[in-house]
């Protein structure tokens, strides 16, 4: 009964593992690649095999301070880990990804399981970099707008002058609408940064 039991939770994980739109990786107690699911060939831009010629540390971006045997050896340590790293793809970017990963999940494997969230992150810098132009870049010339408007509203004005406050509205209109092009164009969200370390 136990021997059935297994066989159908194998061919359950086989499923799963075949047909998630996860990431999953299964590695050696070293780290070297073992094992992968076509959405992490995917993921990475790297065939099967290629994979499994590589070693974790060949593929995630630790930060400057730590190593990543000390990360590796904590992860061992405590049996399970989570957070979010860059991962490095064949052709050199990075994509930002969420993983839990297991020790031991398998006798002598360690199992990943990663989520691209490489949009995510994008739009989270977008965000925060429009906030930034927003509080500075635009109150500027939104300031300079009101008060051109209360001059013509609230005083008289020599009519040789009203053509020097239309050109100081003008510029300040166009200044104004160049800035708000540059937020929409920040907001499509380039490539992100990456970097980082391996738990969060």
């Amino acid at each position: 009964m136990e021997t059935q039991d297994k066989i159908k939770a194998s061919k359950v994980f086989k499923a799963v593992f075949e047909h998630t739109f996860d990431a999953v990786f299964l590695t050696d107690l070293s780290g070297n690649y073992v094992q992968s699911n076509q959405a992490a060939c995917s993921l990475l831009g790297f065939s099967h095999d290629e994979l499994m010629g590589l070693h974790a540390k060949n593929l995630m971006v630790m930060d400057e301070e730590t190593s990543f045997q000390h990360y590796w050896e904590e992860f061992l340590r405590q049996g399970k880990m989570e957070g979010v790293i860059a991962m490095v793809q064949k052709d050199g970017k990075r994509r930002m990804v969420k993983f839990k990963a297991f020790a031991g999940y398998f006798p002598k494997n360690n199992l990943f399981i990663v989520s691209d969230i490489t949009r995510e992150v994008k739009q989270q810098e977008a965000l925060k970099e429009i906030a930034k132009v927003q509080s500075h870049q635009v109150r500027a010339p939104l300031c300079r707008l009101m008060g051109l408007v209360q001059l013509i509203t609230y005083h008289d004005m020599p009519e040789e002058e009203w053509s020097s406050c239309l050109d100081h509205l003008e510029r300040t209109a166009k200044e104004l609408d160049s800035i708000i092009r540059n937020i929409v164009e920040k907001s499509n969200c380039e490539e992100p940064k990456g970097g980082g370390g391996f738990p969060q």
